[in-house]
């Protein structure tokens, strides 16, 4: 709810709050979110390869959280925002340490979920068991039309507030529905079936060429 949201409203906020031009602004945002698509890879080969999918949510759930908390405090504190300078970029020194830092610890806790929670849903179904295997279908039916609910609340309640309330009042939103979501997950832990990491396809694709013999040369 919350990605979608901010990802449709950064534009403004990079180029009214943080003082990018247009072209700044609209490159800032397409790096974040290449980035976290980029990064859903990340999330599904730590939750294949070293954690469980459980913890690996948790754990990049966490970073969410407190990315968007970094950006509740940036969007809230003037100190956080560049004076205009009138060019591309007005962020400079620990503003702009800052400012990265609190976006793309965001696209890492964004990018892992997404490449890890729908894996970690589907896992809560037995393939083997007729029920299951057909409950895993609807699963995925009922993961997509809870996303676009979500996106649908998003770009029409959060984006209010950020439009007509404040920019930090719309990222305290996302950051008390995110933690809600977060707890919700957590304590949840009793009743999901916990698969422990085994090996990721991505380590078997990469094994792949090593494992083919060295043709001999005529």
């Amino acid at each position: 709810m919350g990605f979608i949201a901010n990802g449709i409203s950064m534009v403004l906020y990079f180029k009214n709050e943080m003082h990018f031009d247009l072209a700044g602004a609209s490159n800032t945002l397409t790096n974040f979110f290449g980035s976290t698509f980029l990064l859903c890879l990340v999330g599904g080969f730590i939750s294949d390869t070293f954690l469980s999918r459980f913890a690996t949510c948790l754990i990049f759930g966490t970073l969410e959280v407190l990315a968007l908390v970094m950006l509740t405090i940036q969007a809230y504190s003037k100190n956080l925002h560049p004076p205009d300078c009138g060019k591309s970029s007005c962020l400079k020194g620990a503003i702009a340490a800052y400012f990265y830092g609190s976006l793309y610890l965001y696209s890492l806790g964004c990018g892992g979920n997404r490449g890890t929670l729908p894996a970690f849903g589907a896992g809560q179904f037995d393939e083997n068991d007729p029920k299951g295997a057909k409950a895993l279908a609807s699963y995925f039916n009922f993961y997509l039309l809870a996303t676009t609910v979500a996106a649908v609340v998003g770009v029409t309640g959060i984006v209010y507030v950020f439009t007509e309330k404040s920019w930090w009042l719309g990222f305290l939103v996302s950051s008390v529905a995110n933690f809600i979501g977060l707890i919700a997950l957590a304590a949840g832990k009793c009743l999901y079936r916990i698969q422990q990491p085994g090996e990721s396809p991505l380590v078997r694709v990469a094994q792949v060429p090593h494992s083919l013999p060295v043709p001999l040369l005529p």
